[in-house]
């Protein structure tokens, strides 16, 4: 299954562009770039309230949030921005509570998710699901890396297939003629 790009840049173009304050000092950012110049719709966050602390670097949406995304929707109870010193970019997003991603036929369900924005790690606890098409993969914790197209699945791991269809396989790279075949000295699996 190709890891999905279910939080990909979540806020980091949407919440980014929010200046934050370093050390009691206003920094100034660069103008966001138009969503009409890239020709992709704006990130949406929605949620009954927010609370942004400028000297902890943080943002805290809280009730009914619903991210909207041209690559993915999500909807959580909570979700937690932490922001890190560089160009006030995402550090990491933990949503919580009913934690709800959907990106066209995949999908997946925990009672959290973690998002770490340098490793593009996404981490699902508390009876995380995921789905693709009519498969179901289930455990204690599901982890995604999205830049290394890999998952892990720890505790208890269920994996329901109704059908292979929806499950992509990235094929391993073929080696030149004479390389070997990892196993074998170059030349000697002739």
């Amino acid at each position: 299954m190709s890891a999905p790009n279910f939080i990909s840049g979540l806020l980091v173009g949407a919440l980014c562009a929010v200046p934050f304050a370093s050390r009691g000092q206003f920094t100034p950012l660069p103008a966001p770039v138009s969503s009409a110049v890239t020709n992709r719709p704006p990130t949406v966050i929605k949620s009954d309230s927010l609370e942004a602390d400028l000297f902890k670097r943080k943002a805290i949406f809280r009730g009914n949030v619903v991210v909207t995304d041209a690559a993915f929707r999500m909807t959580a109870m909570q979700m937690d921005v932490e922001f890190n010193d560089k160009q006030n970019g995402v550090e990491k997003i933990v949503a919580k509570g009913k934690v709800r991603i959907d990106q066209a036929d995949k999908s997946a369900t925990a009672d959290e998710a973690t998002y770490y924005v340098a490793d593009a790690r996404i981490e699902l606890i508390g009876s995380p699901k995921a789905f693709s098409g009519k498969n179901e993969l289930a455990g204690e914790k599901i982890t995604f890396f999205r830049n290394e197209n890999k998952l892990l699945v720890s505790g208890g791991t269920t994996l329901n297939l109704e059908s292979m269809q929806g499950l992509q396989f990235t094929p391993k790279p073929q080696a030149p003629p004479g390389a070997g075949d990892g196993l074998m000295p170059p030349g000697l699996n002739q």
